[in-house]
């Protein structure tokens, strides 16, 4: 019997021990990210600090600041230099503020993605809330292009601010600003303005073109991380039947981003919550999430990916750009 019993007190205080060294490391990981969170939510105060922002009432030009400052500080552009910082809020900011004091005369090098965050970082920070919009060309493997949208505290709204083109967008019809996410089925009456005037001939200060834009609103994804909610909504533009083939994964939107239809995948008219979903075999949202969760941890212990994914397309160019779970969908 005692024979039996010192082999198991070895096993138990083995087991013991590896239950040990992996809660002491799971800590020094919570320990590093919440230093990584404070480091972070300095630099947003620094950030903020040098924005020189218009008075708290006039809530759209201190939106249109903060835009335009992640614009003026920021450079569009997909090389070595981004991808040696993607999933680096903190050495994004470093560089941004270094920018902005002058100390360089180098932009961080971004796209629409990484600006969106930075932006919505500021935003949150200065009290507002704000939800993730993307958007997907289903005529053209699923391009795509994102930016930030910003409740008005004022009117109870959403509206749109594109740090990447340094847009926001306005109802022709009603003359006010919205949200591409609730207004993107009628094209005709969405009118992108920049600092200066309005108009579909604008292009971004890397001259890349508002008008490519239009085949983009085909199915529009919304993200609200702080309350884990992500929803796509279709227009009547989009092709529901095209099988879209992206980094090895092959099928309809929500096959390869399961993720973002776990809230619901429903046309344009349609309201929230609203049971209505077609291609009943392919969006069984709780199945197809937990599929996709799958696909994607399989790809993160393979090496293939940082975070997530987004099909990030430029100048009608694929690059596959990582966002980090924290900051964007």
């Amino acid at each position: 019997m005692m024979t039996l019993r010192k082999p198991f007190k070895i096993a138990a205080a083995g087991l013991l021990a590896a239950v040990f060294v992996a809660a002491a490391w799971i800590g020094i990981d919570r320990f590093r990210e919440a230093r990584e969170d404070r480091a972070y939510d300095e630099k947003l105060d620094r950030i903020v600090s040098l924005m020189e922002l218009p008075a708290e009432g006039d809530v759209q030009a201190r939106f249109d600041r903060i835009r335009s400052f992640v614009n003026d500080h920021t450079r569009h552009k997909i090389d070595a230099a981004f991808y040696a910082l993607v999933g680096d809020k903190n050495g994004i900011a470093e560089r941004v503020i270094a920018h902005a004091e002058g100390k360089t005369e180098d932009r961080v090098h971004m796209e629409c993605a990484s600006r969106t965050n930075l932006m919505g970082g500021v935003m949150r920070k200065l009290g507002y809330e704000t939800r993730v919009v993307a958007i997907f060309d289903t005529q053209n493997g699923l391009r795509s292009h994102s930016f930030l949208d910003v409740k008005n505290p004022k009117t109870g709204q959403w509206e749109s601010q594109d740090a990447d083109y340094d847009l926001y967008w306005t109802s022709r019809s009603r003359g006010a600003r919205v949200s591409v996410a609730d207004a993107a089925e009628d094209i005709d009456d969405l009118l992108p303005c920049s600092r200066e005037r309005c108009g579909w001939d604008l292009a971004s200060r890397e001259n890349i073109k508002v008008e490519k834009l239009p085949p983009y609103l085909d199915i529009i994804n919304v993200t609200r991380k702080e309350r884990d909610e992500s929803y796509a909504l279709y227009t009547s533009r989009a092709d529901l039947k095209a099988v879209h083939d992206i980094k090895g994964e092959k099928g309809g939107f929500c096959d390869i981003y399961a993720k973002r239809c776990r809230g619901g995948f429903r046309p344009f008219t349609a309201k929230a919550g609203s049971a209505a979903l077609p291609w009943s075999d392919l969006f069984r949202a709780g199945m197809l999430a937990d599929a996709g969760r799958e696909r994607r941890d399989r790809r993160l212990r393979a090496g293939e990916l940082e975070g997530d994914v987004v099909a990030e397309h430029v100048d009608g160019e694929d690059a596959a750009v990582a966002e980090r779970i924290d900051d964007g969908v």
